[in-house]
């Protein structure tokens, strides 16, 4: 009993008591210059680090100011980069499907030794193989037509992103 007591106090403990541990309350120093953190360098929710005039590194939590975002060094830039990356990749991967498959007929018909069932088989999947090959290229086609028709760029898609850095408490 006192095994459970103990597990049941170190998970509450755990799970449902919240710390600050990096946050840098008002008024406490942090560093505007340092990269290695994003957004409001450190500082508590609705403050920004303000740079101490005449000192390079060296800045201290105030309300005010902007809080400017950085875009990450490695990755998706904006969500909109990833779906135009992700339309990409799943053409390419059909196309790439699209021939495995022609190969796969072809290499049937070969090996079929003039059975006519194995030749029907493989004619089968040559005509479905480039019957999807025609799919595809009717599906990208239109969807650039279409696209041209209402002003959207399948290659270069534009999502709505935040409005411009917003002084905090101005919401």
């Amino acid at each position: 009993m006192r095994k459970i007591v103990f597990i049941l106090t170190i998970v509450f403990t755990l799970f449902f008591t919240t710390t600050n541990v990096f946050a840098i309350s008002e008024g406490q120093l942090c560093n505007p210059n340092d990269a290695n953190i994003a957004g409001n360098h450190g500082c508590d929710k609705g403050l920004s680090c303000v740079a101490t005039p005449g000192k390079a590194n060296e800045g201290s939590c105030q309300t005010g100011g902007t809080i400017n975002i950085a875009p990450p060094d490695k990755g998706f830039k904006s969500i909109s980069n990833a779906i135009g990356n992700f339309i990409t990749i799943a053409l390419a991967v059909a196309i790439i499907l699209v021939l495995v498959m022609l190969i796969i007929g072809a290499y049937e018909w070969i090996t079929s030794g003039g059975d006519k069932e194995a030749v029907a088989k493989a004619r089968n999947r040559i005509i479905n193989a480039l019957i999807g090959l025609v799919v595809l290229a009717v599906a990208f086609a239109l969807a650039r037509l279409g696209g041209q028709i209402v002003g959207f760029d399948i290659n270069n898609i534009v999502l709505p992103g935040p409005a411009a850095s917003v002084p905090p408490g101005q919401v």
